[in-house]
């Protein structure tokens, strides 16, 4: 037995499955488990129910593991607004151990991310190390135990939470932030390469508090922003219709910063950053979208030019006192 004799379906079929994930849950927990019996079924039924009432393709979903033609596993993701809830994460016994729930998880992050959730958690009960080891695996974190009789006997259910990274759009009162990340971030990448003199002139003729507060009242430049758990750790910072000399002006777009804070570095953040703001960008009518990197800057040139951005020209950028030469690269939406 392996993977490859196990598929796994995203379609889903509201009255086949939800019978089908609460059969699989009344044989995983029939014997062994002090919580089983018709009020866990009733329990299980009522939130399958629930979910097949509200589902929908952008901010719910759900994978059916199947092997020769039965329902083997599940997992379920339910939109709870800005938050989601994994439900129904079960595997028969004898399919464990494959990577399978691997998989489900690395496909269940994947929407969350596409989804833009700001949070997700799972409710679990106490006693069930296994799956609780699995989640902390995963960066969930106990957040709360309560007493409860849901499921039709005395136990403790136990909240695990995960705070995600996600998108939104800024408004004026981001100002301080962005300013604050704006000047750090600049600091931290280009410090060693210029005089103090001229990243103070940068920075103080570019990243004041005023000069970022009229920015956000343009409606010509739109700020995406990256945060975690409240905290700003990344964002872009875009012109319309401001084309370089080697492109047409209609439909155009500029990627004038791209930041994610240094202590966020290699967890994969600039890729979701910059996915995103193509996503908006595509979303929002424009066709291209450009920016300039300083020709020294060898790990953005590389970010980029994997992200599929090709250099289309070069042009001059000021530091200060100091002329740079940087590359013009651009990506076809």
């Amino acid at each position: 037995m392996n993977l490859s004799h196990i598929s796994i379906r995203t379609a889903f079929r509201p009255e086949e499955d939800t019978a089908a994930v609460a059969k699989l849950h009344d044989e995983v927990y029939r014997d062994g488990f002090s919580f089983s019996g018709a009020a866990f079924n009733r329990y299980v039924e009522k939130g399958l129910q629930e979910f097949a009432q509200q589902f929908d393709t952008s901010k719910n979903a759900v994978w059916l593991c199947e092997y020769q033609d039965e329902v083997i596993g599940s997992l379920f993701l339910m939109n709870r607004g800005n938050s989601a809830q994994l439900r129904y994460f079960l595997l028969k016994k004898e399919f464990r151990g494959l990577g399978l729930g691997k998989k489900l998880m690395a496909q269940f992050f994947d929407f969350l991310q596409k989804a833009n959730y700001a949070s997700c958690y799972l409710w679990t009960v106490k006693g069930l190390e296994e799956a609780a080891s699995l989640y902390l695996s995963y960066g969930f974190q106990r957040s709360q135990e309560v007493e409860s009789t849901a499921l039709g006997v005395s136990l403790i259910e136990q909240k695990y939470e995960i705070q995600l990274p996600h998108i939104e759009t800024a408004s004026f009162i981001d100002a301080q932030e962005l300013r604050d990340l704006s000047e750090q971030t600049f600091i931290d990448t280009y410090a060693v390469y210029n005089t103090p003199e001229n990243m103070e002139k940068h920075i103080s003729e570019k990243f004041n508090l005023k000069q970022i507060q009229a920015e956000l009242e343009d409606t010509s430049v739109q700020y995406l922003l990256l945060k975690k758990a409240g905290q700003l750790i990344g964002f872009t910072k875009l012109i319309k219709n401001h084309a370089p000399k080697e492109l047409s002006s209609e439909n155009v777009i500029e990627i004038e910063r791209f930041y994610v804070d240094k202590a966020f570095h290699g967890q994969n953040l600039g890729k979701h950053l910059m996915q995103s703001n193509l996503d908006w960008c595509k979303k929002s009518g424009f066709e291209t979208v450009w920016l300039g990197v300083w020709e020294e800057n060898a790990r953005a040139l590389q970010f980029y030019t994997k992200m599929g951005f090709e250099k289309i020209g070069e042009h001059v950028f000021v530091l200060g006192t100091e002329v740079q030469n940087d590359y013009v690269m651009a990506f076809k939406l």
